[in-house]
């Protein structure tokens, strides 16, 4: 050590200064030096004053540091011991400047200890222990492995729910809304859900475009409704109206599409308080766009190796046109806002205009136009398959299909404007039933909206008769000869239909679009319905009697 040895008393001060918090930096010392009676000190506690004979020169300093991190504990151990302590903290004191090491078991505990936090099966604050413990408290292991295998079979697109056999729906009987709002100066033509929570949270909003081409956000929660884009701004030729709009799984992104042919994806995430402007706009149609889809970050997983490597992107949009074509749209999203977008391909294959899009879990699309023809798409694959709808039914003749929705990723409804409801199985090429005259005998009565909650037996249709209906859709189990290894996994195949109840809504009107959203558990199912004085495709039949406004059920 040093040519010198200076009094223990002396020494034992200056140990108290170079672990002080101002004395590290003052003398050079490392920062991670800590007295333990520094707080007292600081608190008002007396303390030996520093001798002057103990400040080192400026050029010293190098040496005083190499002496405080390599000699110190040898010095101490010569002096008799006394510092053996002191030695200790210094010990722990580098300790504390590198991260503790943990063991591949513990960081597993930890892993699975955050996953049942994000479950809500463990409360964020407590301890280690305390969270095993609250844990047998609020679900014991039969329940966390049922949820868990739930949200297993929701990400591979095989959970079903049975709504229209629960209590929820069921009953036949006549069910009002619990929130009816009156907003825009011409129809509403679409409606979707706001989530902030994840695909599997509770709505906390719904927004609908019009014809006036203004999207208004309703607040499900206050009973409220906000101006959140008015389009109607000539100067940048955006009063076009609305005919879709479709907002992404997380309730991040909305997509809307109207007669100007652009596609534009607006921000969700500041919520109804902000005054947007698209993060992104797509040009390519030469008419109308009628629908919307988002292609869900679940199906591109489970694309593998094989298929389009373009779904490698968070976002992928799908847009229909009356110019016969279906547009395939890739967003990549940064942790702040949009990274890039573009166009990836177009997708030919319809005779006529296309009206309309629905999304699938099980990694399809579903199309359907003015050619009769219902198609499904195999994004992954690069196929596509014909469905083609008889030309009459009755005394009336079939010219459009103007809406579908898949029920499950076998089977799907379509409806068109000769009025009749027809249920579909992916393995048929001919309808599995078709019930005519569905909403009544009317030569008006045009089927305007289909929608299903996925994965469920329950299905709701729209017309302009002043009421939603609802039906229930009879499956037939069969076991899939792709999974014989896992007889759990079915495929479910439509047998029929049969009214499950009716939503009248208030003054009537046409009902242009319809939403479901289902809560995480399946125990709260919510609907929302688009309804205004015309039909969204054109203005043949006016009722001057009907409000436009937005109508919501739950269950």
């Amino acid at each position: 050590m040093g040519s010198r040895k200076r009094p223990r008393r002396e020494h034992k001060v200056q140990r108290s200064s170079k672990n002080g918090r101002s004395g590290a930096r003052e003398n050079g010392l490392p920062r991670f030096v800590v007295d333990p009676t520094a707080e007292d000190v600081a608190a008002g506690g007396e303390s030996d004053s520093i001798p002057s004979d103990w400040d080192e020169p400026a050029s010293r300093g190098g040496r005083a540091v190499e002496r405080a991190e390599n000699g110190i504990r040898e010095e101490e151990s010569s002096d008799g011991g006394e510092w053996s302590e002191g030695s200790s903290v210094l010990e722990g004191g580098r300790r504390e400047g590198r991260r503790p090491e943990t063991t591949a078991e513990e960081r597993r505990l930890q892993a699975a200890q955050a996953y049942l936090r994000q479950l809500g099966v463990l409360p964020r604050t407590s301890s280690a222990s305390d969270r095993l413990s609250d844990a047998d408290e609020v679900e014991d292991e039969d329940e966390v492995d049922a949820r868990l295998r739930r949200e297993a079979l929701s990400a591979r697109g095989q959970l079903f729910r049975a709504h229209a056999s629960s209590p929820l729906a069921a009953g036949g009987g006549e069910h009002r809304p619990i929130f009816f709002g009156v907003g825009h100066k011409r129809p509403p033509t679409c409606v979707c859900f706001v989530t902030a929570g994840g695909p599997d949270a509770e709505p906390t909003a719904a927004i609908t475009g019009g014809k006036d081409g203004a999207l208004l956000w309703w607040d499900l929660r206050r009973g409220t409704k906000t101006v959140w884009c008015d389009r109607a701004d000539k100067a940048h030729a955006r009063n076009a109206p609305l005919l879709s709009l479709v907002a992404s799984a997380d309730g991040r992104l909305l997509a809307t599409g109207g007669t100007d042919a652009v596609v534009r994806v607006y921000d969700l995430r500041a919520g109804a308080a902000s005054s947007p402007t698209p993060v992104c706009t797509f040009r390519g149609h030469r008419d109308a766009v009628h629908g919307l889809a988002f292609f869900l970050e679940q199906q591109q997983r489970r694309g593998g190796n094989g298929g389009v490597s373009a779904l490698s992107a968070d976002e992928n949009l799908f847009s229909v046109s009356a110019d016969r074509t279906v547009r395939w749209w890739a967003i990549r999203r940064a942790p702040g806002a949009v990274k890039e977008s573009g166009f990836v391909e177009t997708l030919y294959g319809h005779q006529d205009g296309v009206n309309c899009v629905d999304g699938s879990a099980a990694g399809r699309l579903l199309t359907a136009g003015r050619d009769c023809t219902v198609r499904t798409w195999n994004i992954l694959e690069d196929t596509q398959l014909v469905y083609r709808a008889p030309r009459c039914t009755g005394n009336r003749v079939h010219t459009s299909i103007d809406c579908v929705a898949w029920v499950t990723p076998q089977a799907f409804v379509s409806g068109g404007d000769d009025g009749c409801l027809s249920l579909w199985s992916t393995r048929r090429k001919k309808p599995v039933e078709v019930l005519p005259n569905a909403h009544g005998p009317s030569p008006h009565a045009w089927i305007s909206a289909l929608a299903s909650p996925g994965q469920s037996d329950l299905v709701a249709s729209g017309a302009n008769d002043g009421a939603v209906r609802l039906w229930r859709v009879h499956m037939r189990a069969v076991e899939s000869d792709r999974h014989r290894a896992e007889p759990l996994l079915t495929s479910l195949l439509p047998e029929r239909l049969e009214p499950a109840g009716i939503a009248p809504y208030p003054h009537g009107g046409y009902c242009n679009a319809l939403a479901f959203r289902d809560s995480a558990q399946g125990q709260q199912l919510f609907m929302a319905a688009a309804v205004g004085q015309e039909h969204r495709s054109g203005k043949w039949l006016v009722d001057r009697r009907a409000r436009n406004g937005l109508a919501v059920w739950r269950w």
